[in-house]
């Protein structure tokens, strides 16, 4: 990993571009960086907002209103799965 960070480091200068596809970037790099491709494509496209977090708060707020306080975990689990998989709507 840390040799690969100094590769990384040490072609940075080259990379600069307007219109990069950082996608193909990072397939491109898995070659001669394979730890750091992986981690880049796996971080490259993670949430930058909270929006989704909010979301899914949202959601549960809705499975857990104040009728069904007295849900036991498993049935919990069960009506999320049943909910954020489309076959219940609140």
């Amino acid at each position: 990993m840390l040799r690969e960070w100094t590769i990384y480091c040490g072609s940075v200068n080259e990379i600069v571009e307007e219109c990069i596809d950082i996608n193909l970037h990072w397939v491109g790099m898995q070659r001669n960086l394979p730890i750091l491709s992986n981690i880049a494509l796996d971080y490259i496209w993670l949430p930058i907002s909270s929006c989704s977090v909010e979301r899914s708060f949202s959601m549960y707020n809705n499975l857990l209103n104040s009728d069904r306080q007295n849900l036991s975990c498993e049935s919990l689990k069960q009506l999320s799965m049943l909910y954020f998989n489309g076959e219940v709507k609140f």
